[in-house]
C-alpha cells in the first residue's frame, strides 16, 4: 500500500468497532512518513497518541515497577499509558519495534 493511503485506512480501522483494537504493523524504508501518518490519523480522529520509542525502552518500562501489597506482587502501570477512566480513546504507537532489544520486542 502506498503511504498516502495509510491515513485513511487507519482512520477506517479505528472507526470500525470490530477492528479498532487490532494491531497494525507499518513497515517500510526509513523517512517515508510512517510515524507522520499515525499522527495524521489521530488528528483526524481527534484522539491522543502515546508514542513509545521502543529502541529506547527497557522491558521494565512497559510492564511497570513492582511492589508488594498484602504479600503479593503488584505491577504499577507506567504513567505514560493512557488512563482508561479519564481518556479511554487513543492510539498506542510502538515505534522502532524492529530496532528494540529482543527482551522489549518479546
Amino acid at each position: 500500500m502506498r503511504i498516502g493511503k495509510i491515513t485513511n485506512t487507519l482512520v477506517s480501522l479505528y472507526n470500525n468497532e470490530h477492528t479498532r483494537k487490532r494491531a497494525v504493523f507499518l513497515i517500510g524504508a526509513s523517512g517515508i512518513g510512517k510515524s507522520q501518518v499515525v499522527y495524521q490519523s489521530a488528528e483526524t480522529l481527534d484522539i491522543p497518541v502515546v508514542d513509545l520509542r521502543l529502541a529506547q525502552c527497557d522491558p521494565v518500562d512497559l510492564r511497570g515497577v513492582p511492589s508488594v501489597v498484602d504479600g503479593k506482587t503488584v505491577w504499577h502501570e507506567p504513567v505514560f499509558f493512557p488512563d482508561k477512566a479519564t481518556n479511554p480513546a487513543g492510539i498506542l504507537f510502538l515505534d522502532e519495534l524492529t530496532s528494540a532489544p529482543p527482551a522489549v520486542q518479546a
